[in-house]
């Protein structure tokens, strides 16, 4: 085996073994349907992480109820986080009755570029808030491993790119 191959295989087993182990950890309660009254996708600006002006919103209750259904906001499925940096692409605010609202973020393995794998990791996570109301680094969904990324780009509207929507 060349030099090359045993060095990159060492590379993506170090990286493999440094993220924490992924175990089952409850996520957070999302909002009941029935409370939800619009749905907010912002593009994060890659310098600031603030929101851009692209930002869409969602009052119809058709496409709230396909939202609020959709995996990705469900309690199941998440799990502690990893060692890669969370640097998200979206924020997702569920909101309802007055003071009710719950945040994600969603980001890209790709995003930002990064060894071993650079621009060829692939899959989308969702991650929720802290307290604080940053993104909570300690817990996120794979929505990739799980094949549930198209219905959540697709009802969100976000392209299903893995760059930087400002790229």
């Amino acid at each position: 085996m060349p030099v090359a191959v045993r060095a990159l295989m060492v590379v993506v087993l170090l990286a493999t073994s440094a993220c924490e182990t992924l175990a089952p950890v409850p996520g957070p309660p999302p909002l009941a349907l029935d409370q939800i009254t619009e749905v907010r996708v912002a593009e994060l600006s890659e310098e600031s992480g603030e929101r851009s002006p692209r930002q869409r919103s969602f009052r119809d209750p058709d496409k709230i109820r396909e939202i609020a259904k959709l995996y990705a906001l469900s309690s199941a499925g998440w799990h502690g986080g990893c060692c890669f940096e969370s640097l998200p692409l979206y924020r997702v605010d569920v909101i309802g009755g007055p003071g009710s609202q719950v945040t994600y973020w969603v980001g890209t393995y790709s995003h930002p570029a990064r060894p071993p794998c650079f621009w060829f990791c692939t899959g989308w996570w969702i991650a929720p808030s802290d307290a604080a109301g940053a993104i909570d680094p300690s817990i996120r969904k794979e929505l990739g491993a799980e094949g549930q990324y198209l219905p959540f780009v697709f009802a969100l509207e976000i392209p299903f790119t893995t760059s930087h929507p400002g790229d």
